[in-house]
């Protein structure tokens, strides 16, 4: 059996989190959510996608990427 393809969603609100979890998870995709930039980039490693809000509070969703670029973490963004 394939291993499960592994997607963080990232977004501030819980809504658009818990649509995007059933949606993916639905499709047979292991999901992981972060609700903030920080925490995006604790657990980006070892994932095949982030899918990354740009708008949040406290650190926008280019400068958390710009974060996981320099802790070299290049998993695909989206």
């Amino acid at each position: 059996m394939a291993e499960k393809q592994k997607i963080l969603v990232v977004d501030d609100e819980p809504e658009i989190r818990e649509v995007l979890q059933m949606m993916l998870s639905s499709e047979g995709y292991e999901i992981t959510e972060a609700c903030n930039a920080q925490e995006a980039v604790e657990k980006a490693s070892g994932k095949d996608l982030v899918i990354l809000d740009i708008m949040m509070p406290f650190m926008d969703g280019m400068t958390c990427l710009r974060e996981m670029r320099t802790r070299h973490i290049n998993t695909p963004v989206i």
